[in-house]
């Protein structure tokens, strides 16, 4: 259902390769964190369309916590189910982020398959800008950070890959947030520790890792 969204992530895959870390767009390590806090971030999944999932964004100690549960129920007559989604509105002083190239994000996440939406200003108002966080299996439960170059995000809509592809444009952020879907009922949760902007320090490209295209065949295709 989802190989068209996925068909155009070429040679795209978080790096692991040196980038310069910014001050953070968001640190939930800091007690008291009001742009960090639920009322600036709208949950929704599939329960919005029939569904069963269900979704929550919360803050536990030193960390936000995306979670819910993912229901594949084969008796609900809906288009799609197992997603959820969260999104979170950036404040004014945070949204120019001209001359960054990509995010780094300190997480701590579970089996389940996640992605990390960006929404640009742009004349379309629904445009999306997506891209896959990988983890490798034995990292899975403890916390990494993951860095990803803007220019390996997809653009979609209405969770359709677009078949105009527009440059990402970073001169005005509007918000920032996640995705999970999954063809795996169950329990979800993300941890997130930070959120940076970052740029490479040098290319970060390297021919010799798998192509995003392949990483979501494996991944997310049955």
């Amino acid at each position: 259902m989802f190989g068209k969204l996925w068909h155009r992530f070429s040679r795209r895959a978080n790096s692991l390769k040196k980038f310069e870390p910014l001050g953070p767009l968001y640190d939930f390590r800091s007690d008291g964190n009001a742009l960090s806090g639920p009322k600036r971030w709208a949950v929704g999944s599939d329960e919005d369309y029939g569904g069963q999932s269900t979704a929550v964004w919360s803050l536990e100690d030193d960390k936000a916590v995306f979670s819910g549960h993912l229901s594949l129920d084969p008796s609900v007559e809906v288009h799609r189910t197992g997603f959820a989604h969260c999104l979170g509105r950036l404040p004014w002083h945070l949204r120019d982020a001209t001359g960054y190239n990509g995010l780094e994000l300190t997480v701590k996440a579970d089996h389940h398959r996640y992605l990390v939406n960006v929404k640009p200003k742009t004349f379309i108002p629904d445009d999306l800008y997506q891209g896959l966080l990988v983890i490798s299996e034995e990292l899975r439960g403890e916390w990494v950070t993951a860095r990803l170059h803007f220019r390996d995000f997809v653009l979609t809509g209405r969770g359709r890959l677009k078949t105009e592809y527009r440059e990402f444009d970073s001169r005005e952020l509007l918000s920032l947030g996640f995705s999970v879907q999954d063809e795996v009922e169950g329990d979800f949760r993300l941890e997130v520790e930070s959120i940076n902007l970052c740029w490479p320090d040098g290319d970060i490209s390297n021919s010799h890792e798998k192509t995003m295209e392949e990483r979501y065949n494996e991944r997310f295709r049955r």
